[in-house]
């Protein structure tokens, strides 16, 4: 009886080999790897649409549609609202703004390309940011400070443009009421592939137009 349990144990010993518990353990490393890789893209697409948190802006991803601004409004005077009003004025064709939020040099977008198409529609470009002076400093020295940057410290011009991603594009008209803003992060490439936008300097400069004539 005892010989017969110990041939058993030799037989359920023998049928699993230890190469089989060394490629368990090569696939459990495996599996281990690939979440990891798929936890590094997830963070990375999330660094695409969610500002840098450096001055603790109350930025929430989910649930932000619906806090857009009404088109038509008047540019906020919250944050550096006030300050861009006063100091810019802008031309016949308007204002394209860029939300630059807490990390000026986190931005995805093609600055030169955007100076360079807001250039051809004669619109004036600007961007408020929540960095801190030098870093704004040294991104407008990056851009050969091609357009102001104006600061936002505690972030409240975002928060009331609902900016909830780095590089949210706006575009104000002459008398500073919103008439387009990007709807998602990805759809701000330039200004060529926004037919929205471009309609709408294009209505904006002959409504400026029409009210002239009309005085």
């Amino acid at each position: 009886m005892e010989s017969g349990t110990a041939d058993n144990a030799v037989v359920r010993k023998a049928g699993v080999p230890r190469w089989f518990w060394w490629g368990a353990g090569l696939l459990l490393c495996f599996d281990v790897w690939v979440v990891g890789q798929d936890t590094l893209s997830r963070a990375a697409i999330a660094d695409r649409v969610r500002p840098a948190r450096t001055s603790g802006l109350p930025f929430d991803i989910e649930g932000r549609a619906d806090r857009d601004p009404a088109l038509g409004s008047v540019l906020p005077s919250a944050g550096a609202g006030r300050r861009i009003r006063q100091a810019e004025t802008p031309s016949d064709s308007g204002a394209i703004l860029i939300a630059l939020s807490s990390c000026t040099s986190c931005t995805k977008l093609d600055v030169r390309r955007w100076v360079a198409d807001a250039r051809r529609a004669a619109a004036r470009l600007l961007a408020v940011s929540a960095s801190p002076s030098a870093d704004i400093a040294a991104f407008r020295k990056a851009i050969a400070k091609a357009f102001p940057v104006y600061r936002d410290p505690q972030g409240a011009l975002h928060e009331s443009l609902n900016a909830w991603w780095n590089g949210r594009i706006y575009y104000f008209d002459s008398r500073w009421r919103l008439r387009w803003l990007a709807s998602f992060p990805e759809s701000d490439r330039n200004l060529a592939s926004l037919d929205g936008l471009r309609a709408a300097i294009a209505g904006a400069r002959g409504n400026r137009r029409e009210g002239a004539r009309q005085r």
